[in-house]
Parts: structure tokens; sequence; C-alpha cells
């Protein structure tokens, strides 16, 4: 589901992909699905992206700073 954000908040986007695909996907903790994920908009500012591999249990964590009106690509996984 997506949370809505307030009219005013600044935000930017990010699109996640990882190898294999079918990742379960977290961002700040909360789940958002499996990848790949395409234009998730979220507040500008760090956060905390992780994937995890439902198979193996494996998981990659990043962090990113999304930037005002920026989309930006991130890759994770054991394949990438």
């Amino acid at each position: 589901t997506t949370v809505p954000l307030p009219e005013s908040s600044v935000t930017g986007f990010l699109n996640i992909s990882s190898r294999p695909i079918g990742l379960e996907l977290s961002i700040d903790g909360q789940a958002r699905g499996t990848t790949p994920a395409r234009a998730l908009q979220l507040p500008v500012g760090p956060h905390t992206i992780m994937v995890t591999n439902p198979s193996t249990g494996q998981s990659w964590t990043r962090q990113v700073e999304v930037q005002e009106g920026r989309s930006q690509l991130i890759r994770l996984g054991g394949g990438t």
C-alpha cells in the first residue's frame, strides 16, 4: 500500500532493481513489495533500502539520499 504524503512534502523517486528479481523490498523498515520497483516516491533525505532473498534469507542493504525532484536507480542483490 502507498502512504499518501502531505502536499507540501518535498519528494524524489527511486527505481530499485535486483538480481535475481523478485526479492522482498523494504524501505526504512517498511515492506514495499518485491523488486523491481519503479517510481517509488519518497521524502527528500536519507533512507535505508533493503532487499531479501526469500529462498535463502540473504539480504543486501544500502543507504541512499533521496534528492528533490530527482529519480535515482538503485541496484541491489547478489548478481549486481
